[in-house]
């Protein structure tokens, strides 16, 4: 009998210890397919741990400026990942008064170039890592040889050729480290304000000048992704004015007077995410775009379109992915 109790006993030793194992292995399991990518969807928390950029009303004024002057001191203190994450917060919560605004927003900016926008890779940056090219991969293309659908990176591949220095995506070689950069990339624009602020996650990345709809053909405030398939580039991308333009419903094309896009034919097409309240369907016309007129910018003088200036087109364009990317449009 003693035997039998021994036996018994050992088995259920055995089994707690199968799911005491599988208990602990779980969590780093699931915490790893989402860093892959390959079981996200759209609002997932990426690797910051939130879905969009923190919420204006978030923090009270005197906790911005207390968060603003720690990420300053671990600027000092060269924490450069720390100081990213705490200016970014400050300044996300809109609290920080004019000189500290302008402040974070140039201190996070250089930290971008550094960071960000080269080859480097920080210890303890949670958007980037390093990839060794197997043979027969490329950046673009369907798993299992398409790398950054295969990784779940849900960046623009001509970031990633930025960042490390490729000119085309045919220069990549087989055995080449590369730095790959975990996204998405969501954009917070300010009416009041006539900028669009670029997060990564929670990281500010960039400030831009844009230009917004007259008053009589205002930009519509709410929540929008970009709209797959939505996102064209070539000197053969058409226009189509926004449904409340006052203008013909007809396309132009980059040969016909009154084409407002750059050179460059950089358009972004904006749908709005009905579970935010934003009910703006695709093809209303409503997007983000470069513009023929540079001096537009700044100005409330659109169709209700966002413009910005040729460098700047071409950034967003990079960091903006389909239908990953949100893009909050404030008064």
């Amino acid at each position: 009998m003693r035997s039998r109790q021994r036996q018994v006993l050992g088995v259920l030793v055995v089994i707690a210890g199968v799911g005491l194992g599988i208990w602990a292995f779980w969590p780093k399991a699931k915490k790893d397919a989402t860093k892959e990518g390959g079981s996200q969807s759209p609002g997932t928390p990426g690797p910051g741990g939130r879905e969009e950029p923190y919420a204006a009303a978030s923090l009270i004024p005197a906790e911005a400026q207390a968060i603003y002057k720690r990420g300053k001191q671990l600027m000092d203190e060269k924490k450069f990942i720390e100081a990213r994450v705490e200016l970014s917060k400050a300044l996300a919560s809109g609290h920080l008064g004019a000189p500290e605004e302008a402040d974070a927003v140039n201190l996070l900016s250089k930290l971008a170039e550094e960071i960000l926008f080269t080859r480097k890779i920080v210890d303890g940056d949670p958007y980037a890592l390093q990839y060794m090219v197997q043979p027969g991969e490329s950046l673009e293309g369907a798993p299992p040889k398409g790398i950054e659908r295969r990784m779940g990176l849900h960046v623009p591949s001509q970031l990633i050729l930025r960042v490390n220095g490729i000119r085309r995506p045919a220069d990549l070689q087989a055995h080449q480290a590369i730095k790959l950069i975990r996204g998405p990339f969501h954009a917070i624009i300010t009416k009041s304000k006539l900028t669009m602020d670029a997060y990564l996650g929670d990281v500010f990345v960039r400030r831009y000048r844009i230009g917004i709809g007259a008053k009589e053909t205002p930009t519509p405030s709410g929540f929008y992704h970009l709209t797959l398939g939505g996102k064209l580039s070539g000197n053969n991308t058409p226009y189509t004015p926004p449904v409340n333009s006052g203008l013909p419903m007809k396309t132009l094309l980059p040969k016909d007077p009154g084409y407002p896009l750059d050179a460059g034919g950089h358009w972004m097409s904006l749908t709005g995410i009905p579970e935010k309240g934003t009910n703006i369907p695709t093809g209303a016309g409503y997007g983000i775009h470069g513009t023929n007129d540079p001096t537009s910018v700044g100005k409330a003088v659109s169709h209700g379109c966002v413009r910005l200036l040729d460098k700047d087109i071409e950034e967003v364009f990079s960091l903006l992915y389909e239908k990953w990317s949100t893009v909050e449009i404030r008064e």
